[in-house]
C-alpha cells in the first residue's frame, strides 16, 4: 500500500474515529472540520495515526536517536546548542523553575528546518561515527513536516479560516526535537 493509499484517522478520547484518505484530506476537512475542533477544545488533544510516515522510518529514527544519545558526552558536546540548534546536555534546561533540582532530567538535540536559508546552522554528528544519522533525520523531518502541513490546514478550517491561513506569511517550518530521559537513577545519583 503506498502512502497515498493509506488512511488518516483523527481519534479523540471519546473514541470517535474520523477517517480520510490522504488524497481526500482537504475535501474531508471542509466537510468535517468541526470534529477536530471539538477534540482540541473539549478533550485537549487527538491522536493522528496512519499519517503516511512509514513505521520502518519511525523505527529507524528512534534507533538513530538512541545511537546518538549513547555517544560519550564529549562527542555530543561537539554539537553544543547554538542558534536554536544542536545538543543540550542533561539538566541544562529548566522549564519549571518551581522544582528544586538543578535542571530538567533530559538531554535534547534540536534540528531546524532543512531547506531554508539557515539550514547550514543545523549540526550533525560525524558520518564516521553515525553514518546514516543525518540522512534518516532529514527524511524523518520532511515526512513529519508534510503530515503537519496537512494537519495545520485542517485546524485552520476547523477555526473557520482559509486552509492556508497559517502559511500566508510563509511556510511553517518546525524544529525536530529529539529527547532522551535517562531515568530517576541519574537524578538521585547526581543529587546526592
Amino acid at each position: 500500500m503506498s502512502s497515498m493509499d493509506k488512511e488518516w484517522i483523527l481519534k479523540d478520547r471519546d473514541s470517535l474515529d474520523y477517517e480520510i484518505g490522504v488524497e481526500k484530506f482537504l475535501i474531508y476537512a471542509e466537510q468535517n472540520c468541526k470534529n477536530p475542533k471539538k477534540a482540541c477544545k473539549g478533550t485537549g488533544f487527538f491522536y493522528l495515526i496512519n499519517h503516511g510516515i512509514e513505521i520502518e522510518l519511525i523505527q529507524k529514527a528512534l534507533e538513530e536517536s538512541r545511537n546518538f544519545f549513547c555517544l560519550p558526552l564529549e562527542e555530543k558536546m561537539k554539537l553544543a546548542w547554538k542558534e536554536h540548534r544542536g545538543y543540550t546536555p542533561l539538566c541544562s534546561e529548566r522549564l519549571d523553575a518551581s522544582l528544586r533540582y538543578q535542571g530538567d532530567l533530559k538531554e535534547t538535540i534540536y534540528i531546524g528546518p532543512i531547506e531554508d536559508d539557515k539550514s547550514y546552522l543545523n549540526q550533525w554528528p560525524s558520518r564516521e561515527i553515525l553514518p546514516s544519522w543525518r540522512f534518516t533525520m532529514e527524511l524523518y523531518y520532511e515526512k513529519v513536516r508534510a503530515a503537519g502541513r496537512r494537519l495545520i490546514s485542517l485546524i485552520a478550517l476547523a477555526l473557520n479560516l482559509e486552509e492556508d491561513f497559517f502559511e500566508k506569511d510563509g511556510p511553517v517550518d518546525p524544529f525536530l526535537r529529539l529527547l532522551h530521559y535517562p531515568g530517576e537513577q541519574v537524578f538521585w545519583t547526581r543529587r546526592f
